[in-house]
């Protein structure tokens, strides 16, 4: 992922503030799915079922989602990037740091203004 903005976003099926992020986020990936110069991460850990992939699998389907979805299975990623509680988001420049980062959900509104704030800055640096 390097030499693009990336957002990374930390969730689990069970948790509610995640659950209700995901109409903006899926909104926020519509947005810039095509943009070469960033990239959407969507980062599922902590799970607390056994069949982690079906579970996300029917959560995604039964909310009409579609997204990029990455599994967390040993929950190393969160760990690594500090993660204490979710939903967590984690923006990174193209040379992979860290820029942003934030726990919670504070509405859509407010949520797709400053997410795309953010990507709009940091893809700026990304190398064409």
């Amino acid at each position: 992922l390097k030499g693009k903005a990336v957002l990374i976003d930390f969730w689990a099926t069970w948790c509610g503030p995640c659950k209700a992020s995901f109409p903006a986020l899926q909104k926020l990936y519509n947005k810039y799915k095509d943009d070469k110069t960033v990239e959407i991460v969507v980062a599922n850990c902590w799970e607390r079922v056994d069949d982690r992939e079906s579970a996300v699998k029917q959560f995604l389907d039964k909310n009409n989602l579609i997204l990029p979805i990455y599994f967390d299975k040993s929950d190393q990623l969160v760990k690594a990037f500090g993660v204490t509680g979710i939903p967590a988001k984690c923006y990174l420049s193209p040379d992979g740091k860290i820029q942003f980062k934030e726990t919670g959900f504070h509405g859509e509104t407010e949520f797709l203004q400053s997410a795309s704030e953010k990507l709009d800055i940091l893809k700026t640096l990304a190398k064409h």
